[in-house]
C-alpha cells in the first residue's frame, strides 16, 4: 500500500504546494476552490490548507459532503491567520 501522497495544485506541474493559501483566490471562488482540491483527495492524501478567516464554515460543508471521511488538525488558530491540515 502507498503512502500519502503531496497533493499539487491544478496547473502546477509536478511542483507541490507545500500549504494552499486560499487568500490569494478571488473571494467568490475560494470556497469551491477548496472544496475541489477536498473532493480530488484520495484515501490517505494529506492536504495543509491556509486562510484569513475561521475556516469553521468550510470544514462543516466537508463533514456534510463527506460524513466522517476526514480528520482536520489545527497548526495555528487565528486571530488573523489559521493554518490546518485535512486528512483523508
Amino acid at each position: 500500500m502507498a503512502g500519502p501522497r503531496t497533493l499539487v495544485a491544478p496547473g502546477a506541474g509536478a511542483d507541490p504546494v507545500p500549504t494552499p493559501d486560499s487568500d490569494v483566490l478571488p473571494r467568490g471562488s475560494r470556497r469551491a476552490a477548496m472544496l475541489r482540491l477536498v473532493d480530488a483527495m484520495a484515501p490517505g492524501d494529506s492536504l495543509p490548507l491556509t486562510t484569513r478567516e475561521d475556516p469553521v464554515a468550510l470544514i462543516a460543508e466537508i463533514e456534510q459532503r463527506h460524513p466522517g471521511t476526514f480528520s482536520f488538525w489545527d497548526l495555528q488558530a487565528g486571530p488573523g491567520c489559521w493554518r490546518f491540515v485535512l486528512r483523508r
